[in-house]
């Protein structure tokens, strides 16, 4: 789960959205591993800068391999699509409009693990790759037909680095992480569509977080809470956990 305020792109709102997924793994050789995944995602937030509001829900698919180059060093590239609908209001709930979206994400990462013996310090860098495109829809203002919203498009590729330092203890690993982000390619029409002067873009952001990974039910369980901010400032937290089990 993870709430947001402000944005990257200098829009004013505030959103709260929660992330599902369901991960199979396989191993196809003693350096190849394929991966499939189902994706879902719910969200619901504040439009502050056009008094409105914006809810979402998603399903999707990714797939991947991720190959061992060495000891302490893999690289995995995973793709996939995901079908989203939004819901949407501006003008204090006046004007309602709904649309659907096809979003494409391929994701690319060299991860590493160094282990010092009483601490470790897991490291990944790499690329992500998103694409969407948003159908035109009607809005509507009491029942009636009032203007007809274009589609709109947007298009990032990130960079992104991560380190995260812990230490296992006898059966639980606490470990701090951080991660930054910068855009190289952060181009969308949403300004046009809504009617708004260009935003300023929000090309350098970052996450400072803590957890807990932990042995349960012969897997591991893994919690995990942070903030992120960008040059702005403060801009959200988030929180979640992971359940992993080897069959």
């Amino acid at each position: 789960m993870r709430y947001v305020e402000g944005s990257p792109n200098g829009f004013d709102f505030d959103f709260t959205s929660t992330f599902g997924s369901l991960v199979v793994a396989h191993a196809i050789s003693p350096s190849t591993t394929v991966v499939a995944a189902l994706i879902a995602e719910t969200g619901d937030g504040k439009l502050h800068f056009n008094d409105g509001t914006l809810k979402n829900s998603g399903v999707g698919g990714l797939v991947g391999a991720i190959v061992k180059l060495n000891d302490g060093l893999d690289l995995s590239v995973i793709g996939g699509a995901e079908w989203l609908n939004y819901k949407t209001t501006r003008s204090g709930g006046t004007y309602k409009g709904e649309y659907d979206a096809l979003r494409y994400m391929v994701d690319a990462q060299l991860h590493g693990v160094h282990d010092a013996g009483t601490y470790f310090v897991d490291y990944s860098g790499g690329l992500r790759f998103i694409h969407q495109k948003s159908d035109s829809y009607q809005e509507y203002s009491g029942g009636v037909p009032f203007a007809d919203v274009p589609e709109s498009d947007f298009t990032a590729l990130t960079g992104l680095g991560n380190v995260k330092i812990g230490t296992v203890m006898q059966g639980f690993t606490p470990y701090v992480e951080a991660t930054g982000y910068v855009n190289f390619i952060d181009d969308t029409d949403l300004s046009a569509v809504l009617g708004t002067a260009e935003p300023g873009k929000e090309s350098v952001f970052g996450r400072l977080g803590v957890g807990l990974e932990m042995n349960v039910a012969s897997g591991m369980l893994s919690l995990t809470t942070g903030v992120f901010a960008g040059q702005g400032g403060f801009q959200g937290v988030d929180g979640g956990f992971k359940f992993v089990k080897t069959f």
